[in-house]
């Protein structure tokens, strides 16, 4: 074979070598976009089709709110759903069961049954995110392990204390959503028009707690300003005569943890908690708080103005991951005695507490029993002398 026929064939033998790669190449493409067409058209296709929507309660967050462990989030979907998978790329995913308050750090990934929501909080033990950082938590729908569809929901940090979920079409939120209420295991009324106006009407002085409450405390505590912060519609701490602190000497709380948690006492007024009621006594009430639980369960308590029960309750100071850098001589938790007031055609409950390293079961007891409640103290719209603030 002479020298030209020679490299004929070695450039023949090249160009068929290319084809074949270009050939496979293809190949490969058309395997890659049949399979994102069969498969992640498809699951589009099937959240268009059953309506796959993401409820997230609330838009805004901040760790100082009482009312939920973090941002509530569920699936909704019309089609055959039976389990759900989240996961995140920062920060925690809980659950919380709400008759006995307990709350489970599930980590960044978490399969559920469907209909049972997860919550997400910052807290994870890493500190908090830079503000330029997106978070993200996906969520799928599962059918016996099948990825039906997927979405995903926004969340950034602004730096100081919110974190904010980025408004999509795919998320109903309780502000984009009109029939989608407030979650009724929470002590938050959310911002509505009649938390809003009666906070700011007692705040600026035109309805006195004592129009709707009136009690005799211990010889040795007074009542303090009104606060906003307690339970859904605020509230007041009790002071110590003395020296007009609201707060035991050497008593100490993470900034997390909800305000009067290591108080001397104080009342709230809760918004919406689950009630149980027999022969017209209380014999049951949900726990208006994440990160506390009851020490002992709640007994009703005769003689006082409305069916009444006390317990008595152990609230977090400080979170899991702060509470390892902290030496053991600090008390990280609080103890407190409750007794909750409530009416069964009322939506609107009352709690009175004692803090109860300092008093006993008695003190709690013989307070609750002082309680009176004024006309309109249990209307459900907050009325006050035939007015709705």
């Amino acid at each position: 074979m002479d020298k030209d026929a020679g490299e004929g064939l070695k450039n023949r033998k090249l160009v068929f070598s290319l084809v074949l790669i270009i050939l496979a190449f293809i190949g490969t493409a058309f395997f890659a976009v049949n399979h994102y067409i069969k498969n992640v058209g498809a699951t589009n296709d099937f959240a268009d089709k059953y309506e796959f929507k993401l409820l997230v309660y609330s838009e805004k967050y901040a760790l100082t709110m009482s009312s939920s462990p973090g941002i509530r989030i569920s699936a909704q979907c019309n089609g055959p759903v039976d389990k759900v998978r989240y996961s995140t790329t920062f920060g925690s995913l809980l659950t919380w069961d709400i008759p006995s308050g307990k709350i489970s750090d599930r980590g960044k990934d978490i399969e559920l049954p469907y209909e049972t929501p997860v919550y997400w909080t910052p807290v994870d033990g890493t500190g908090l995110p830079p503000t330029t950082d997106k978070i993200t938590v996906k969520v799928s729908i599962l059918n016996k392990h099948d990825k039906l569809a997927e979405k995903q929901l926004d969340i950034y940090y602004d730096g100081s204390m919110y974190f904010t979920v980025q408004k999509s079409p795919d998320i109903k939120t309780q502000e984009t959503e009109e029939n989608l209420s407030p979650p009724t295991d929470t002590t938050q009324a959310g911002d509505t028009a009649d938390r809003q106006q009666f906070i700011k009407r007692v705040s600026n002085q035109q309805i006195q707690l004592s129009s709707l409450i009136s009690y005799k405390l211990p010889d040795t505590l007074m009542d303090s300003d009104f606060s906003k912060e307690l339970g859904s519609f605020g509230g007041r701490l009790f002071a110590y005569k003395i020296t007009g602190k609201t707060e035991p000497p050497g008593s100490k709380k993470s900034e997390t943890a909800a305000y009067g948690w290591n108080a001397y006492g104080g009342l709230e007024i809760y918004y919406s908690l689950k009630c149980a009621f027999e022969a017209g006594n209380l014999t049951r009430i949900s726990i208006p708080w994440n990160h506390s639980a009851y020490i002992q369960n709640p007994e009703p308590l005769v003689g006082c103005a409305s069916p009444a029960i006390l317990a008595k309750v152990s609230h977090d100071l400080y979170t899991a991951a702060e509470s390892a850098n902290l030496d053991s001589s600090v008390k990280t938790t609080s103890e407190m005695w409750y007794v909750f007031f409530a009416k069964e055609d009322s939506s609107i409950q009352y709690g009175i507490y004692l803090n109860a390293e300092i008093f006993s079961k008695n003190d709690i007891m013989v307070l609750a029993r002082s309680v009176q409640f004024k006309d309109g103290a249990f209307d459900n719209k907050i009325q006050f002398n035939g007015t709705i603030p």
